[in-house]
């Protein structure tokens, strides 16, 4: 008995709304959160007490709990736990993955009228997708940046920079 690969393209996966959360999520405490010290400027006035903008401006700093000197750096903090959480959630959807879910027999096919994929004999070799050239590209390229950093003269700013590199790259190949 012969058997089918049929997947359906357009159905939403509980993956796929893991990312899109985690996406919502990592841009809204890239764009919103910072970790600023309170400003204090010569000429500058604090906030007035019953003014909504003083507790908004002490949410979106964490209360001052977490100052730093430029207060960008929660930015590259959530941008990371971002990617690295994407890369985890893609890893287990992979490992809990299960062939079964995916295949189905040609009677089950033939009773549920779904059309048959083409025979072997017309596409003979396997090709591969544009996807998958692309993705297969982009960890090339950030292998070649961690390469590069043999011949680099500050070998460990440019591992430093690979790795800002591979960061991007995962957060990228995660949500692709």
């Amino acid at each position: 008995m012969k058997v089918l690969r049929v997947i359906d393209t357009d159905r939403v996966r509980p993956l796929h709304v893991v990312l899109l959360c985690l996406l919502v999520v990592t841009v809204a405490g890239s764009c919103l959160l910072t970790s600023g010290p309170h400003a204090r400027m010569e000429g500058s006035k604090d906030w007035q007490e019953e003014s909504p903008l003083r507790a908004i401006v002490g949410v979106l700093n964490l209360g001052y709990t977490q100052t730093t000197a430029q207060g960008i750096e929660i930015k590259s903090l959530m941008f990371g736990i971002g990617a690295g959480l994407a890369a985890m959630a893609c890893g287990l959807n992979m490992l809990g993955r299960s062939r079964v879910d995916e295949e189905v027999s040609l009677d089950d096919t033939i009773a549920t009228g779904e059309p048959e994929e083409p025979a072997a004999a017309d596409n003979p070799r396997p090709q591969i997708t544009p996807l998958a050239a692309a993705q297969a590209l982009m960890a090339l390229y950030v292998l070649w940046s961690f390469t590069s950093a043999a011949w680099s003269t500050a070998p460990d700013m440019a591992i430093g920079g690979s790795v800002l590199l591979a960061v991007g790259v995962v957060w990228a190949l995660a949500l692709g």
